[in-house]
């Protein structure tokens, strides 16, 4: 649940209004919240230059992901973990 409530926390800052409404924020997060599953972290990942983002990477791997999308430059940097591709919203969206 800790990536549920940190995505909910970017998805509503204020850079984000500039790009989307409100109310696509809102539409989005519903659309999400539905297709979410529940994983149990069992991967011990000390690769990211902040500490506290490592937890995403071993989500990433546990769930088996495609990629990890993500602004975050301390993140981007890796490329890759594992299978997972760790790319922007835009590249995300290119290869939809």
């Amino acid at each position: 649940m800790e990536l549920l409530k940190e995505f909910q926390d970017v998805i509503n800052r204020k850079q984000f209004r500039k790009i989307i409404s409100e109310a696509q924020a809102m539409r989005f997060q519903s659309l999400v919240l539905s297709k979410l599953k529940e994983v149990t972290i069992t991967t011990n990942v000390e690769l990211s230059r902040d500490a506290k983002d490592n937890y995403l990477l071993a989500l990433a791997i546990d769930a088996e992901a495609d990629y990890l999308v993500t602004g975050d430059d301390d993140l981007r940097v890796l490329e890759r973990i594992g299978k997972t591709k760790i790319v922007r919203m835009g590249e995300f969206v290119e290869a939809l």
